[in-house]
């Protein structure tokens, strides 16, 4: 292919190394490619590399509002000029090849990677992204996400679980995988790889809380293998033995929480909401206790546990100035057990009463059941 070299045709120059970084601060050729120094591509050739916000020629006063110091602070800074992807990295693992020094090492396919070292350690302490996006939605704008990462498997599902997760389990793919100690225990590096904070964080805005998530996790409702959203079931989150929800109060310290200890699925209890109440049972599904439903609730159940040498005890509570408490057995051959008798009445034709209590049958009769304090 010939380029006509008649001046219809201007080429970018590649301008000395100075030293410096932005334009206004004694980088040269403001407007044009400077390798040495920062490379702009597409639209980015309108910028002329200045530090100052209001010197990002070619751009939107929108873009210049909401991210001018990204292509201000950058050293590669393409952007769009058909509104499509800006920058795109491919690879594929058919292509590794090994290392002649290191004939056992063959690189991994990774298509974009960003690196961030925080290494400022004394004064005002740096702030580090290994990698950062950022979208943002003006009124009356459609679907927008600040990142979107997707994984595809076009061979056999292979049964993930928490113990499995590191020898094969994940084998059949995972959408996005966050790992703590960025593979430094791997090279050897000198010196404890302790522990990360979180691994998954949500935040809302920083100035002052008014920008939140309408929902912390979202499961699309067939997202789920097991489930449709409206018939079967899935496991949404798995967890190993020990693992466990907690809150914590606005102290910081830890209060509620849920975890799981069992070790035998035969032994191991759920939860399960459902249109009859919440139904504690087994893996099977068998109800060992089920609290109804109802409308207009007021009156309740307490069990109330209690210490060594005190009575635990259930009780009825709720609006009611007085509210009966009503044991009913299942069926007409059904009766309510007490316990083991403590003694035998030998004479019962001589009993004298000295006290009774009211009982309640369940068409509204009160009963008055005699008894003594002592025995006979």
């Amino acid at each position: 292919m010939s380029v006509p070299d008649d001046g219809s045709v201007s080429w970018p120059k590649i301008s000395p190394d100075t030293g410096s970084f932005w334009s206004d601060q004694g980088a040269q050729d403001p407007v044009i490619f400077k390798f040495p120094e920062r490379v702009f591509i597409d639209k980015g050739v309108a910028f002329n590399g200045a530090f100052a916000d209001v010197n990002m020629v070619g751009q939107s006063p929108l873009a210049m509002a909401l991210h001018s110091w990204a292509p201000r602070d950058a050293s590669l800074y393409a952007s769009s000029g058909k509104g499509a992807m800006a920058i795109v990295g491919h690879t594929q693992t058919s292509d590794r090849t090994g290392w002649p020094a290191l004939p056992t090492y063959t690189p991994a396919a990774i298509g974009v990677s960003g690196f961030s070292i925080n290494d400022v350690t004394t004064g005002t302490l740096g702030q580090s992204w290994g990698l950062y996006g950022d979208a943002v939605r003006m009124p009356g704008a459609g679907f927008t996400v600040g990142a979107e990462i997707t994984c595809a498997n076009l061979g056999d599902n292979s049964a993930l679980t928490p113990y499995n997760v590191k020898t094969g389990g994940a084998n059949s793919g995972v959408t996005l995988w966050l790992a703590s100690g960025s593979g430094l225990d791997a090279v050897g590096y000198p010196g404890p790889v302790n522990d990360v904070a979180a691994g998954l964080v949500f935040l809302s805005s920083f100035a002052d809380d008014s920008a939140r998530m309408g929902r912390g996790i979202v499961f699309d409702r067939s997202s789920i293998r097991g489930t449709d959203g409206a018939t079967g079931a899935g496991t949404a989150i798995a967890f190993a033995k020990g693992h466990a929800i907690e809150w914590f109060n606005s102290s910081g310290s830890a209060t509620s929480f849920v975890i799981g200890q069992a070790t035998q699925a035969a032994n191991a209890v759920g939860i399960q909401l459902d249109d009859n109440g919440l139904n504690v049972t087994d893996r099977t599904g068998g109800v060992g206790l089920r609290v109804a439903p109802g409308a207009n609730l007021a009156n309740h159940f307490l069990i109330q546990p209690s210490a060594a040498g005190s009575v635990p005890f259930i009780a009825v509570e709720g609006s009611d100035a007085s509210v009966d408490f009503q044991i009913k057995p299942k069926g007409p051959a059904g009766l309510l057990q007490l316990g083991y008798y403590s003694g035998i009445a030998t004479n019962p034709a001589g009993f004298t009463a000295d006290r009774y209590i009211y009982i309640r049958q369940a068409d509204g009769v009160a009963l008055a059941i005699p008894c003594r304090l002592a025995g006979w």
